[in-house]
């Protein structure tokens, strides 16, 4: 019964889930900042490359630098919310959870920005807390591909994002809060648009 109830809500949250983009196109996200040092070096690239990105920012780091915030949003890039400290939906309770969607609010508010889109930390979800993160009008952001630039080597990321291995629509997971998702950027959106894929937002 449990099943088949989960089944229900997944179903419910069609095209307000989302895992992969459309085809031809290509999606390189980053998660867990704004970091202090590597989110301007990444501004850069995607600026120099004229790509824009999408940024799933931690609500207590949004505080700590909002020159960040404010510089990811001029520049035209998307922000999604993953949120406020960064804690795994399946040790979240209903109460805290709808705390957390206050606190990304009065973010909203601050930063003069809707911020619509979630993507829950570590990618993990709960029946409740999909139901919860619909009622209050998110759009749920997974990933396709892992860049696993938090845990492999820079030979090995390169690999893991080689374009032989990108299909059409895929949502790419990077991270702004490691050296490794600025010093590869440049080579990942030149090699991704080598094989004819565009970079577009979410």
């Amino acid at each position: 019964m449990k099943e088949v109830f989960k089944s229900l809500v997944y179903g419910l949250s069609a095209g307000r889930m989302i895992c992969r983009g459309k085809s031809g196109a290509a999606y390189i996200t980053y998660d867990d900042g704004p970091d202090p040092e590597n989110t301007d070096r990444i501004l850069k690239v995607l600026a120099s490359n004229n790509v824009r990105a999408t940024f799933f920012m931690v609500g207590e780091y949004m505080e700590k630098y909002p020159r960040i915030v404010d510089a990811v949003i001029k520049a035209g890039h998307a922000i999604g919310y993953h949120s406020f400290r960064h804690k795994s939906l399946k040790k979240t309770g209903l109460i805290e959870l709808r705390e957390d969607m206050e606190q990304a609010r009065k973010l909203s508010d601050r930063f003069g920005y809707s911020l619509k889109l979630y993507r829950p930390p570590f990618g993990d979800l709960t029946v409740a807390a999909v139901i919860t993160l619909l009622i209050h009008g998110w759009k749920i952001v997974m990933w396709s591909r892992d860049s696993r630039d938090s845990f492999d080597s820079h030979d090995q990321v390169v690999a893991n994002l080689d374009p032989a291995n990108i299909a059409d629509g895929e949502i790419i997971l990077m991270h702004d809060d490691t050296p490794l998702a600025a010093e590869l950027l440049e080579t990942v959106i030149v090699r991704l648009r080598s094989d004819g894929l565009r970079l577009e937002l979410l």
